[in-house]
């Protein structure tokens, strides 16, 4: 990285200069053009991500503007401070940051100002360093022509979910295609002025126009609901989103509409439900809620730009307060310029950044109380894992094997999901839990002061106990779940930093209760600000370890047996779907569901 620094000041005074420029662009199909400019440039340098290959690329301020797929970009980024004032800033005032992250912070901004009442504040980490030859980048760019091109990109190379996708291209809210460039013209919302605004507009627009293809059964095409020169489009890419259009047969999106071509007014594109439900499910989500209701998108938008921005960084750290203040012998602001799968323990500078979309104003104010200690080593997180391995190598019985590493991962999950992004105490990951409240019932058996009852606190107490409570439930729980995959397949990242609290008594309120999914989604989806993908996967830790009667009125394990009990693979899900459930008791909201007599130990 080109600087030591990165502060909270330099961040706004980026997103200050860029509406200062934007402003003074008085044509809104202009304005929305450049906004859509520098989020097209950060995504195309982050859209060449392989996690599969050699050179990951990434975002690395690594493009080649020749290339046609880049086509239009270098008049975003050329060496003539009129033609290109987004350039010139960079050159005149930033160049002390990488490229990529001024790109990735640029395109921050103007998805901040054109938000409603800037609502949407994406996280940001800096440490990205910059690439200058990238050969591989332009050939993983998608092309336009259908959800395969979605699929090898965003899926099979980047990493992301369907949700994420859908989420990543509702930005094409913003600014407008150029046939000049890539031979499509058009806003994909319905005006100039709608193209310099960040909302759910795109998704209205694909799901209630009555598109139809300018020309059918082509695969780099274009749809339009007005006339052939109606300066609207949607891509392939798009529309296939919502639509199950992979074989290009004409049709039109919504009979209901005047699809201006007879040839199609009856034929209705069918729904993508049964060849991309993800994707479509995504749709539906972020259009709930009334017409100015973005959070669903926001939240989910937030979640993926973060993945998608630091795909293949594995040491990127927070803003700072000040760059003259926080030069401090305690924490170093140089992060590391290495980038691999190996997961950084380099602290965050800001508390605990969270990586969701926060609907109400993030606070810039300092945490309470510091980190308990000044450095953690990859041979520390290593330590723990070791340790917490013998330990659960000496529990012979394998049924309490499985409920001790289950423990720690309940402890470390209890922690993190009484996160309400709405709320003035979003507690989160912070080591704080009421254990004398029913929902933890059980917990205290794993975290007390009795030595021999309770070794993993005794661990804790003798050996790890400069690093926070919460730092520890986290670290401790990637060991277990490390050492209970498969040849230690699942190495979690693991980023430190987390501040303690001592009291938290809005915490028990806000861990699901086993009802229904209305649990599930008040707590992953509304107040974590995760998708349903992200709440089935993190409910997959159900496979390590059992329920107690004593503890949740639920007895069993979640899986077969207790030697499945203790492997973390994706064994629930098997269970899920091949048993014959059914209830032990009809018509009760705290019900378990079993596939064997009622005594059998099994349960979900």
């Amino acid at each position: 990285p080109r600087m030591q620094c990165f502060s909270k000041e330099m961040y706004e005074d980026i997103r200050v200069d860029l509406e200062d420029i934007s402003n003074r662009i008085s044509n809104r199909g202009d304005r929305g053009h450049f906004i859509g400019g520098i989020v097209r440039l950060a995504a195309h340098d982050f859209m060449d991500f392989d996690r599969n290959a050699v050179d990951q690329l990434g975002s690395d301020g690594c493009l080649d503007f020749s290339h046609s797929v880049n086509a239009g970009l270098s008049d975003l980024w050329c060496d003539d401070p009129i033609a290109c004032p987004f350039k010139a800033l960079y050159d005149d005032k930033y160049s002390s940051i990488s490229r990529a992250d001024f790109w990735v912070a640029a395109a921050n901004a103007v998805i901040k100002n054109a938000s409603p009442n800037r609502q949407l504040d994406l996280p940001f980490l800096w440490g990205r360093t910059d690439t200058d030859n990238c050969p591989n980048s332009s050939n993983r760019i998608p092309e336009p022509t259908g959800c395969d091109d979605n699929e090898a990109v965003f899926i099979s190379r980047m990493g992301l979910t369907w949700t994420d996708a859908v989420a990543l291209l509702g930005a094409h809210t913003l600014g407008r295609g150029d046939a000049n460039f890539s031979g499509h013209a058009g806003t994909w919302v319905q005006d100039d002025r709608e193209s310099t605004i960040f909302d759910k507009q795109y998704f209205q627009e694909v799901v209630n126009r009555g598109w139809r293809q300018r020309q059918t059964n082509v695969a780099d095409n274009n749809w339009t609901w007005g006339g052939n020169n109606r300066g609207v489009m949607m891509l392939n890419t798009d529309i296939c989103l919502r639509f199950d259009i992979d074989d290009l047969s004409p049709c039109c999106t919504n009979i209901g509409q005047n699809c201006r071509d007879n040839s199609v007014q009856g034929i209705q594109c069918r729904d993508s439900s049964s060849v991309r439900p993800e994707a479509f499910q995504a749709f539906n989500r972020f259009l709930s809620g009334g017409g100015n209701d973005n959070d669903a998108f926001f939240a989910a938008f937030s979640s993926a730009w973060v993945k998608a921005t630091t795909n293949g960084h594995d040491s990127l750290i927070g803003l700072v307060d000040s760059c003259e203040s926080s030069s401090s012998p305690t924490q170093s602001m140089v992060p590391t310029s290495t980038r691999s799968n190996v997961p950084s323990m380099m602290p965050t500078l800001t508390h605990n950044p969270t990586l969701t979309y926060k609907p109400t104003q993030i606070s810039t104010e300092e945490p309470s109380s510091a980190p308990r200690m000044q450095c953690f080593s990859k041979e520390m997180y290593e330590d723990i894992r070791v340790d917490l391995e013998d330990i659960s190598n000496r529990i012979s019985n394998r049924g309490d094997r499985g409920h001790f590493i289950g423990g720690i991962v309940r402890l470390a999950a209890h922690d993190f999901m009484d996160f309400d992004r709405n709320a003035v105490d979003q507690l989160g990951s912070d080591g704080c839990l009421d254990f004398s409240h029913s929902v933890n019932a059980g917990l205290s058996d794993l975290w007390c002061d009795d030595p021999i009852a309770c070794p993993f606190k005794a661990l804790y107490d003798d050996k790890y106990s400069s690093i926070s409570r919460a730092d520890f439930w986290v670290a401790a729980a990637n060991a277990v779940i490390k050492n209970a995959s498969p040849n230690r397949q699942l190495d979690l990242p693991f980023l430190w930093g987390r501040t303690d609290t001592d009291n938290c008594p809005n915490s028990s309120n806000r861990i699901p209760e086993p009802t229904g999914c209305d649990d599930n989604e008040a707590v992953f989806i509304s107040r974590m600000g995760l998708t349903w993908t992200d709440a089935v996967a993190l409910l997959g830790a159900h496979t390590l370890g059992r329920g107690d009667a004593n503890f949740s009125g639920h007895a069993g394990t979640w899986v077969q047996n207790d030697r499945e009990s203790t492997i973390f693979d994706k064994q629930y899900f098997q269970e899920v779907v091949n048993r014959g459930w059914r209830q032990r008791q009809t018509n009760v909201a705290d019900n378990n569901w079993t596939w064997g007599g009622n005594n059998r130990g099994v349960m979900m």
